[in-house]
């Protein structure tokens, strides 16, 4: 787990302390003393899905910047399943087998599962289960641990929130009615994958969701605490392709999984030395190869109970990203922005607290 005393983890447990949950790690000091002091009866969490730290540093005068007590870290990958997992539950990847996007959930041989959408990865094929991917990997939110905790998603969940706007109108209409409100937004981070983290509308996006945010803390009573996070942030990424070098794919006896800047390789028998030797020649430049027990040790995952699906999800080796590239097939679409790697600009998160 991370070393910063601020993390998504730390602030998941000072949550659950809060609420009277069990807690799986240390607390964030900072956010226990917050809720200590102003005896919340009702916090609202929002998470923004790709506002990294970075992004809301180029907004000085932004609602966001103003009230930003500090720099979180996300976890490892930085990246929504793994992250949203990890807060929702206080614990870490390690623990919770939720790892990337797309992960093999049975055999080698199967095609790695979408674990949002249960669906496989290369055939878009449903799953048979519609809930398979939480069955198998079992998880439980602090939200729905709390009596009466609210959940609040975009319009795609059949919610009606089909803007920002509405989403803070839920927020202030609801918080007398639950002690805790967990909000989610997915809009600026489909942007930025569209788009670029630089592009002018990125900037225009975060402008109306600070106006909002203005708008929502002034509705608030003052027993309600605003928290606002965001599970990663995102850089600007130039596109690699397995099939553009067939001496890579020979080594490999699945699909690639995970992410495309937290690549999980599962190589041939007797291959594994040489395929080590061959992709630091060609990508050590760009990414970091680590050996499965090389990551493990690494305690980039995480500490706590090793989930026992991880051996099969990880595979033989994990390279993760520390330039701008990102590798996968020329059957899913190129993106100008993700994240999933080491860079600070993915890693790093902001921790949003209204009133101070």
């Amino acid at each position: 787990m991370s070393k910063n005393p601020h993390s998504l983890i730390h602030l998941s447990n000072s949550l659950r302390q809060y609420f009277g949950l069990n807690t799986y790690h240390p607390t964030d000091k900072l956010v226990d003393e917050w809720l200590e002091t102003h005896q919340f009866s009702c916090v609202a969490v929002l998470l923004i899905d790709g506002m990294g730290y970075d992004h809301i540093k180029k907004l000085p005068s932004s609602f966001m910047n103003r009230y930003c007590v500090c720099a979180m870290d996300s976890v490892f990958p930085p990246t929504t399943a793994a992250a949203t997992t990890s807060f929702l539950t206080g614990k870490t990847p390690w623990e919770t087998g939720w790892v990337g996007w797309h992960q093999y959930l049975e055999r080698q041989d199967e095609e790695s599962l979408i674990l949002f959408f249960n669906q496989y990865y290369q055939s878009g094929r449903k799953h048979d289960d519609p809930a398979y991917s939480y069955h198998r990997l079992s998880i439980s939110y602090f939200q729905n641990e709390t009596e009466q905790g609210l959940t609040l998603f975009p319009a795609w969940s059949g919610s009606g929130l089909d803007s920002f706007q509405k989403m803070c109108e839920a927020v202030a209409s609801y918080q007398s009615d639950h002690p805790v409100i967990y909000a989610y937004w997915d809009a600026l981070d489909n942007l930025m994958h569209q788009a670029g983290p630089d592009a002018f509308q990125v900037k225009e996006m975060m402008q109306d969701i600070s106006s909002h945010l203005d708008w929502l803390s002034g509705q608030l009573d003052e027993s309600t605490g605003l928290i606002v996070i965001a599970d990663h942030g995102h850089i600007n990424v130039s596109t690699l392709y397995f099939e553009d070098d067939p001496e890579l794919c020979h080594f490999l006896k699945r699909y690639p999984s995970i992410e495309g800047r937290a690549c999980s390789f599962l190589i041939k028998d007797g291959k594994h030395e040489e395929f080590r030797q061959y992709f630091n020649k060609h990508y050590g430049s760009f990414f970091h190869l680590y050996a499965r027990q090389e990551i493990y040790d690494s305690g980039l995952l995480g500490s706590g109970d090793k989930h026992p699906l991880l051996d099969l999800i990880i595979g033989d080796f994990v390279a993760a990203a520390t330039d701008k590239y990102i590798l996968q097939d020329k059957n899913h679409r190129p993106m100008a922005g993700n994240h999933a790697g080491l860079t600070k600009a993915e890693r790093e998160v902001p921790l949003i607290l209204f009133p101070k």
